[in-house]
């Protein structure tokens, strides 16, 4: 899932990491590293990564991201197009590939209590914009449709 390869953190990169499965495990989550070194877990059934971005130390970058296929009864243009909607959202916007999309929120931090104050928030901010994907793809699928 990795954006950059999570297993090449430098040692503040790693320290952040560890801050935030530490903070996933105390608020009841069950934290994981996939095979990239990025930290995975559920939140209501579904699954989100962190990812620490190895490239940027100072501030540190730190994406949250849940990902996606693309619906089959979209194209790719439609889930473009409904991806200016969801962009719309503070804090969250929607890449598209040719066969995926992720909805991503995206923080520069210098500490770890920096980030794992607000993941709470930020889960919930991309589960609502998940909730609102098949409206956006409806209305998208009408603009193109025209």
């Amino acid at each position: 899932m990795s954006i950059e390869n999570g297993t090449d953190l430098s040692p503040k990169q790693k320290e952040l990491r560890t801050g935030i499965i530490t903070y996933l495990k105390n608020e009841g989550f069950r934290p994981e590293l996939d095979d990239d070194g990025d930290i995975l877990f559920k939140y209501q059934g579904e699954k989100f990564y962190i990812v620490v971005d190895r490239q940027l130390e100072n501030p540190m970058m730190v994406n949250l991201i849940s990902s996606y296929t693309l619906p089959q009864e979209y194209s790719s243009l439609i889930v473009k197009v409904a991806a200016n909607d969801i962009n719309m959202y503070k804090g969250v916007k929607m890449v598209v590939t040719p066969e995926s999309f992720q909805l991503r929120a995206e923080y520069f931090v210098q500490e770890p209590m920096a980030f794992v104050t607000a993941i709470e928030k930020t889960v919930m901010i991309v589960s609502a914009a998940e909730r609102d994907l098949l409206a956006c793809f409806e209305k998208a699928k009408e603009q193109v449709l025209k």
